[in-house]
């Protein structure tokens, strides 16, 4: 497998227009949730971390749906086999990696918009 020294993880981008008085989002924000240079390990950990968040997230709201509808949620149902197998590619990938202490460049910004 090649090796890859730059992960780029859902890229959305985000700016924040607030309104001075009442501070209410007039158009869009961006937040760099994440910039950096990391280890292998480093990578694993924050990697893993997001992904698996989202995972219980859709796991929670799929649980909920069908306590109260009796019907599964929709879109935790098409996210929850996208994240696993993001998840199990990015494991793979960092896996493949030889070197412990090999860095790789992760950026991840987030867009809100209106």
């Amino acid at each position: 497998m090649q090796n890859i020294k730059n992960i780029n993880i859902n890229t959305i981008t985000i700016q924040q227009n607030f309104a001075k008085k009442n501070r209410a989002m007039s158009e869009e924000m961006n937040v760099t949730l994440i910039n950096g240079t990391f280890t292998k390990s480093q990578a694993r950990e924050i990697l893993t971390s997001i992904i698996g968040t989202k995972i219980q997230f859709h796991q929670l709201k799929n649980f909920s749906s069908i306590e109260r509808t009796g019907h599964p949620d929709p879109l935790a149902e098409t996210r929850l086999p996208q994240l696993k197998q993001d998840l199990k590619l990015l494991l793979e990938i960092l896996n493949s990696m030889k070197d412990e202490n090999e860095t790789l460049t992760i950026n991840s910004e987030i867009k809100i918009s209106k």
